[in-house]
């Protein structure tokens, strides 16, 4: 009882905020969890070679590095790490079939109301849209409207079975997945493992799912079985024994993991906390002498991270480090780990500090896929008066706490609904199992 209660007062002291931009401190901790988690699965597999997923998995990557350089002092234990510029929009062209026989599923199963425009740009192929816009004899804010069903409009139908377009499609379709291909191998050394180890953040794992039909089903078959490690699931996405996906930290994926709705609670937060020093991936080509190379989009959120993300993200680094020299830690059982992560998470997303609210408002995310568009936090507009929450408790209550509460529920009903309302439902999910 004493080691714990002295184990507590010195984690409490490590996850003291040091300065107003030292937000979020407790994510060191909930990120420690996951990294040694991945490590112990990595280690317990005999892992050769895993591949961190860009954007998120580049700060991800770097906090590997340092719990393995920690714990080579133990356990020696080599695994070749390595950096995947890939996103949902640069995967999905390469991984689809001919296109008679391509229903776009992958696409289509998250994103229906979208334009032509969207639609092309999903697939990497936005720098093409004026020729589809002549191909259709259409303007262009005709293909950058959005249309309420693609899948079945008039529209698309006739993009799909124009010759002009097949012959872009499989054209492009065919040299980008050599071209993916080449990239791959030339990141593994020169040899694609026939056991692919991924790691990204998570939540659906569609680009797993991507590089599943890229490499899995095709013929010949470049890659036996992908295994996918990720810091939360909360969907499954494709199923097949060879594509395997864990969310280390928390899943809702068959049986809710312990404490999941704490670390579900804003999965937003871990999106924009987890920022590279690049835009999104658009696109692969082949260059000289046979290598080639991920094509990179525009970094239209540069400023944002450097100046808001960056200072914030170094801090938690630093904190990581700290957890790292806890030799306590390393005692502790992964169900005790994970007891202390979700106590320590608990306190940032349902008792968030000016400060960190404030933040979180201050920042946004750039969505390069399905809808183009920047998602905003500032939830300022949400604030109303005490007429409005009433209306919006009893609308809550008719729609049996099913209606649309945004990517932080706890903030938006205590913003909407009240501290009333917030902390009824913080209670619920804080003791829910």
């Amino acid at each position: 009882m004493m080691e714990q209660k002295l184990l507590w007062g010195k984690l409490i002291d490590v996850m003291e905020s040091k300065s107003g931009i030292d937000v979020f401190p407790e994510l060191a901790f909930t990120f420690y969890l996951f990294t040694r988690r991945l490590y112990t699965e990595l280690c317990n597999n005999g892992t050769s070679d895993v591949f961190f997923m860009s954007r998120e998995g580049q700060p991800l990557l770097e906090m590997f590095k340092r719990y393995a350089r920690h714990r080579q002092k133990i356990v020696p234990k080599e695994t070749r790490v390595h950096y995947l510029e890939v996103s949902r929009r640069s995967t999905l062209l390469p991984s689809l079939r001919p296109l008679e026989k391509e229903d776009f599923e992958t696409l289509f199963r998250q994103y229906r109301s979208i334009s032509l425009y969207e639609f092309l740009s999903s697939l990497g192929l936005g720098a093409h849209a004026n020729d589809v816009a002549a191909m259709l004899g259409s303007e262009m804010s005709a293909i950058q409207s959005r249309l309420a069903d693609l899948p079945t409009d008039p529209d698309f139908k006739r993009l799909i079975g124009h010759p002009a377009f097949q012959h872009l499609y499989e054209t492009e379709r065919s040299s980008r997945k050599a071209a993916f291909v080449q990239y791959l191998s030339d990141l593994a050394g020169g040899i694609i493992p026939k056991r692919l180890a991924i790691v990204d953040v998570g939540w659906k794992g569609t680009i797993q799912d991507n590089l599943f039909n890229l490499l899995c089903c095709g013929d010949p078959r470049i890659v036996d079985h992908i295994d996918g490690y990720y810091l939360g699931l909360v969907a499954q996405g494709s199923v097949h024994p060879d594509n395997r996906k864990r969310g280390l930290v928390f899943s809702s994926v068959g049986e809710r993991t312990k404490r999941f709705h704490v670390f579900n609670e804003n999965r937003a937060l871990f999106e924009v906390m987890l920022a590279a020093d690049h835009g999104s991936i658009v696109s692969y080509a082949s260059g000289r002498e046979g290598k080639a190379f991920a094509i990179r989009g525009s970094f239209e959120e540069e400023e944002m991270v450097r100046n808001k993300i960056w200072p914030v993200l170094n801090i938690i680094l630093d904190r990581f480090d700290e957890l790292l020299s806890m030799s306590e830690l390393q005692e502790l059982s992964d169900e005790q780990l994970l007891e202390i992560a979700a106590e320590l998470h608990l306190r940032m997303v349902f008792k968030p500090t000016e400060s960190e609210r404030n933040w979180f408002e201050s920042v946004f995310h750039v969505e390069n896929y399905g809808f183009f568009e920047n998602t905003m936090f500032d939830a300022a507009a949400q604030r109303t008066s005490h007429v409005a929450k009433l209306k919006f408790c009893i609308d809550l209550v008719r729609k049996k706490g099913r209606a649309p509460l945004g990517f932080w529920p706890y903030k938006t009903l205590q913003e909407k609904g009240g501290k009333l309302v917030a902390g009824v439902y913080s209670y619920l999910r804080r003791t829910a199992l």
